[in-house]
């Protein structure tokens, strides 16, 4: 019987819907936890889980068994009914449609986690736009304005 094996890393981006801040510190850990747990759960391996109030960094080795949009759609359904199960938030908990994802190298992963350890001090400096749009530039991707989330400024 043959086998697959990869070595696949992957640093994902979420948003809430409206790009709300809706994800506060009393719960943050939580979801961030909750996050790699559903990761786990579906063969993945949840290397750091971070974020802002508005949107969240994953950064994981990928299962062989699922694709990526597949393992980004059970990441955000379970975890925004989880969270308004949880009643964590007044407002209705949503991610907006479709995520990033970007490769990641081996060498580059120590530099990634300390990137999404400090989003709070980042987020001081840089709005999410902004960061998003280097993403982008960094990973040479051209992604039509219809297609990038919703930037509220």
């Amino acid at each position: 019987m043959s086998r697959a094996y990869t070595q696949l890393t992957v640093h994902a981006v979420i948003v809430v819907k409206h790009r709300m801040c809706l994800i506060t510190d009393d719960f943050k850990d939580h979801l961030f936890a909750y996050i790699g747990g559903i990761l786990r759960e579906i063969k993945c391996h949840p290397i750091i889980v971070g974020g802002y109030q508005d949107h969240v960094h994953i950064l994981y080795e990928m299962s062989t068994t699922t694709s990526i949009s597949e393992q980004m759609r059970i990441v955000k359904c379970n975890s925004s009914k989880w969270v308004n199960e949880s009643n964590f938030s007044k407002k209705r908990f949503e991610w907006q449609n479709g995520y990033g994802a970007f490769a990641i190298s081996r060498a580059h992963r120590e530099r990634v986690i300390n990137y999404i350890n400090n989003q709070e001090s980042h987020h001081k400096k840089e709005s999410f736009r902004s960061e998003y749009m280097e993403f982008l530039k960094h990973h040479e991707m051209e992604v039509p304005i219809e297609f990038l989330f919703e930037f509220v400024d």
